[in-house]
């Protein structure tokens, strides 16, 4: 199994994340779902290094709402910092 880390390119996520505002919860629930969501279905490698909080500009959020949602997916254990 390849190990090595892949960057994904900040500009890629709106079509990687899809629809991912539509639905309940927070804005930064609903990331964190469509990030978890888009590992699972292979779109976003399990070795992808994510963008830092400036993907808030690309998604047109708050750079805090970014930091909450990779809050959560920590908690969740589907990323490391």
């Amino acid at each position: 199994m390849d190990r090595s880390v892949r960057r994904v390119p900040v500009s890629r996520f709106p079509r990687l994340l899809g629809d991912w505002r539509a639905g309940g919860g927070s804005l930064a629930e609903r990331l964190a779902d469509a990030m978890e969501k888009a590992v699972r279905d292979g779109r976003l490698p399990l070795s992808a290094q994510i963008p830092a909080e400036r993907l808030a500009g690309e998604l047109g959020l708050a750079r805090g709402t970014v930091a909450a949602g990779y809050r959560i997916l920590r908690a969740r254990r589907l990323i490391v910092t």
